[in-house]
């Protein structure tokens, strides 16, 4: 326990966000929060499948986490896929794109099941340098390959190559 009353212990984090959010509600309101919407239902069902939890759903954004790096990146590929199928009728300036960061590290975590600490705001720092609609997934991935250290940021290979979890050191 720590003096805030949490719990510290190693996660897998993983942040989404909408990419170009404002341009959407400014386009059409009512369509973009229905998108919105089925979008999280998508990620609530594919990350609880992949054993995470879902922690916050503020605004357009996600939080989740999970016991393992796989069980994220899992989840990432599984809800990137889900929701590119479900968006080929719509047009592509209407489509709703998210980038997905997923980060290994600590995490204190509360009572009430939220999550806070350095490992949040770095899951969240990969999501905006991820590009939109599945690739690059960036983690410290030490804990589950082996390979790396606490102070190196490795990148998932993309799920167009199908060879994850492999990792391999950022450019």
């Amino acid at each position: 326990m720590t003096e805030s009353g949490g719990r510290q212990r190693l996660a897998a984090i993983l942040a989404a966000d909408v990419v170009g959010y404002s341009r959407l509600m400014t386009a059409d309101e009512q369509a973009t929060v229905a998108a919105l919407d089925a979008a999280r239902a998508i990620f609530r069902s594919r990350i609880e499948s992949s054993q995470g939890r879902v922690i916050d759903m503020a605004g357009d954004s996600v939080l989740a986490v999970f016991d393992s790096a796989t069980g994220a990146v899992s989840a990432a590929v599984a809800v990137q896929e889900a929701l590119e199928a479900a968006a080929r009728t719509t047009s592509d300036d209407r489509r709703m794109r998210f980038r997905i960061g997923v980060h290994l590290g600590d995490v204190i975590e509360k009572a009430d099941g939220t999550v806070y600490g350095d490992g949040v705001n770095i899951a969240a720092r990969l999501e905006g340098l991820a590009r939109p609609a599945g690739s690059p997934f960036r983690t410290r991935c030490r804990a589950q390959s082996g390979i790396g250290s606490r102070s190196r940021s490795w990148t998932w290979a993309s799920e167009r190559s199908r060879t994850w979890p492999r990792c391999g050191p950022t450019r």
